[in-house]
């Protein structure tokens, strides 16, 4: 019996043959001529085709975002400016009263026994003459972090007086001696005005971060209108590689407190078409069509962008933890600088007035100084 064997001619033609296709093999030159006019023929006959395409409906699955947890325990310093400009009136009120009364709600709505402290700076001497050097460290400590007396911290809050300067460098140098024995605090520092001597407190922030790498650090500028000013600030919430935020009336303060005390992330949901599909706070659920998407967190440090795939009956669960480092912060005072520009030249300003009495700057309307109540001239 003879062996068939596998030859390369046979290999060929059986591969053309699975594929549909035409096998060929010239033995002359001729014929070599021959195949290549046969080759064009087949390409240049009409051929018709039938496409079949069987379109699957994209089934739901399900995206679900984890609240962050609450700040129950975590211990907590307010350091709240007792200068003389929070004698200034807002809302038929003075900046003081307005603060007090703010910090009173926040601190009815922290739990029992939180471990709460209270610094106030500006509030025992005046910022001239011979006060002016007192003024300069005039910052106290009026209640360790300690469980929560409510009765108590109210009492000592509302008892507060308005009066001199503005030593934040000096107060924030004083933080770290009030934060000994306290583990992974959260410092709160208000203030509707920036430094009033000469000493640097975004230094300061930035060696107080160092000393303590636990602590979460907050500044809330109240009032505060100028930009370069609120700059100022900002450099000193980065500094201490916190957060700053801007209030400008009550509600906004309220508010910044709020946010400080118990953050929420806000997010919003796009489709690969960039198109809004979802949008909620950190502890929401959507169900989604399965594909691919991207998540656009917004916190306090600025923006977190991530993608995100949605497989069909399966969830995908998101925490805080998950995503990815944020951009920086979205500053509301590139906004107000654009709406500025709009605005026509100030009038020019009035030459500044001073209290004959106390030598304390004078609003332009004052009939009377907030500082020691001398009449104006």
């Amino acid at each position: 019996m003879r062996s068939t064997g596998w030859s390369a001619a046979r290999g060929l033609f059986n591969a053309a043959w699975y594929r549909d296709g035409r096998y060929f093999e010239p033995q002359a030159e001729h014929e070599v001529l021959e195949t290549y006019q046969e080759i064009l023929r087949d390409i240049q006959t009409p051929a018709e085709y039938a496409l079949r395409i069987n379109v699957r409906k994209r089934q739901p699955g399900r995206l679900t975002t984890i609240e962050p947890p609450e700040r129950e325990s975590q211990p907590i310093l307010f350091v709240l400016d007792a200068s003389g400009s929070m004698m200034i009136e807002l809302e038929g009120r003075t900046r003081m009263a307005v603060a007090q009364e703010v910090i009173e709600k926040v601190v009815n709505a922290l739990p029992d026994n939180a471990p709460v402290g209270l610094r106030v700076y500006g509030h025992r001497y005046r910022a001239i003459g011979a006060e002016r050097e007192q003024a300069a460290v005039d910052s106290e400590l009026l209640i360790p972090i300690g469980p929560l007396d409510r009765a108590a911290f109210i009492r000592t809050v509302r008892g507060v007086n308005a009066r001199g300067a503005t030593p934040l460098a000096h107060t924030v140098e004083q933080i770290s001696r009030d934060l000994r024995g306290v583990n992974e605090p959260l410092v709160i520092v208000l203030t509707d005005g920036v430094e009033s001597f000469r000493r640097d407190p975004v230094l300061k922030s930035r060696q107080l971060r160092e000393a303590r790498p636990d602590l979460e650090y907050v500044v809330i500028g109240f009032m505060i209108d100028r930009m370069a000013d609120r700059e100022n600030l900002r450099g000193m919430a980065a500094a201490g590689e916190g957060i700053y935020y801007n209030a400008m009336d009550s509600a906004s303060l309220i508010q910044s407190l709020e946010q400080a005390l118990d953050p929420t992330i806000d997010y919003q949901v796009f489709d690969w078409m960039d198109r809004e599909v979802a949008a909620g706070t950190f502890g929401d659920s959507h169900e989604l069509v399965e594909g691919e998407y991207q998540l656009r967190a917004t916190m306090y440090e600025g923006r977190s962008i991530m993608p995100l795939a949605i497989r069909a009956g399966r969830s995908v669960q998101v925490a805080e933890i998950d995503l990815p480092e944020t951009d920086a912060a979205p500053s509301s005072a590139v906004d107000e600088t654009e709406w500025e520009k709009t605005l026509p030249p100030p009038p020019a300003a009035a030459p500044p007035r001073f209290c004959t009495g106390c030598g304390q700057r004078l609003a332009e309307d004052a009939r009377f100084c907030t500082g020691c109540g001398t009449p104006t001239q």
